[in-house]
């Protein structure tokens, strides 16, 4: 009913040796693979949102245009701002209570020449 086990043909003996190879194998793969999912996830979400930061640069840069030739940008632009990067992340997964977003912005007057001693920030 027993089988004689040899201390000899211990390591020898190949039964079962495929299926824990095969376990080991199985396992490192997975592994890897979801190593691979989590960094290309992570890729991608910086991916879009340096998207919606540049598209929003965009917004802000050009709202003279927007806004009439308006070079403050008040509170309400940033909360319409806020909004349009709210709308932007619609689509993915995250919830949009994780986006913050800080504007800075800084203004040049202007001047007849590009010497730099005529060069000044308006602070206004």
């Amino acid at each position: 009913m027993y089988k004689k086990i040899n201390p000899k043909n211990i390591i020898v003996n190949m039964q079962g040796a495929i299926i824990v190879e095969f376990v080991f194998v199985v396992f490192i793969t997975t592994l890897f693979i979801k190593i691979l999912l989590s960094v290309s996830e992570y890729y991608s979400t910086v991916g879009k949102l340096d998207r919606i930061s540049y598209s929003l640069v965009g917004v802000v840069r050009e709202r003279t245009r927007l806004y009439n030739n308006d070079n403050v940008l008040t509170q309400a632009q940033v909360n319409e701002i806020k909004k349009l990067a709210d709308s932007m992340l619609a689509n993915s997964h995250y919830p949009q209570t994780d986006l913050a977003i800080k504007i800075e912005t800084i203004h040049f007057r202007h001047t007849d020449s590009s010497e730099i001693e005529n060069r000044h920030i308006d602070d206004e």
